[in-house]
């Protein structure tokens, strides 16, 4: 199952888009059409910059603080079963 994991991520980093500009399957009038959506839902194209307001806005997030509940414990039990060797078959 980790190999697919890995032909999939290979994938995506080679066939997925970054932008709509960049699309080589799109006409000159889709492109203006998609822009057009972007611009109209206010989500911009790029922008590889941080703001403040958006760490503080994920900071206080409660989605933010669920996700992390909900994948803390698994990390840990994981980590510790790793340090531990609890998870090694013995010979």
């Amino acid at each position: 199952m980790g190999g697919l994991a890995y032909i999939v991520g290979a994938a995506v980093l080679i066939w997925l888009l970054d932008s709509v500009a960049t699309a080589n399957f799109l006409t000159e009038r889709e492109k203006i059409v998609a822009l057009g959506r972007v611009r109209d839902n206010q989500t911009g194209t790029r922008n590889k910059q941080l703001k403040r307001y958006q760490v503080i806005e994920a900071l206080t997030d409660p989605k933010t603080w669920l996700l992390l509940l909900l994948t803390a414990p698994e990390l840990l039990r994981s980590a510790i079963e790793r340090w531990s060797g609890y998870g090694k078959a013995s010979a």
